[in-house]
């Protein structure tokens, strides 16, 4: 066998071997937000996960707000519980009130601070998505 031919299998071998790159699908109304949330602080590794959860729980309406969940609603892209407000503003993510979650920035840097805090326990509700 040839030195080229023994090269040209060995690189086939290792293309064949490593898995592919799955990435979850760019094209959702939540893609736009990646770069927003990289420059918040997202790890770039948490990404896919974190446009599931915004696909999930606001398909990428900014002013997505639940009034059914407890302590006031959910807000933003993220829906984050009003519950999180004192820690949140303790925190220095928010000023005033929930609202401010309508912005995606705010919201993606509050969502930040609670996984931080959580992991992605606040999101696993009866339609998680591991």
């Amino acid at each position: 066998m040839s030195r080229a031919a023994i090269v040209a299998a060995l690189t086939a071998s290792v293309v064949l071997s490593q898995p592919p790159k799955t990435s979850f699908a760019l094209d959702t109304p939540c893609a736009q937000y990646r770069p927003v949330a990289v420059a918040v602080g997202w790890p770039r590794a948490e990404l896919d996960q974190l446009e599931r959860i915004c696909v999930r729980e606001s398909k990428g309406f900014a002013r997505a707000w639940n009034r059914a969940d407890p302590c006031g609603g959910s807000y933003g892209i993220m829906q984050l519980n009003a519950c999180n407000l004192s820690w949140l503003k303790a925190a220095g993510v928010v000023r005033h009130d929930m609202r401010e979650m309508w912005n995606p920035r705010r919201c993606l840097k509050a969502a930040l601070a609670l996984w931080k805090r959580h992991g992605w326990a606040p999101w696993h509700g009866q339609s998680h998505t591991p």
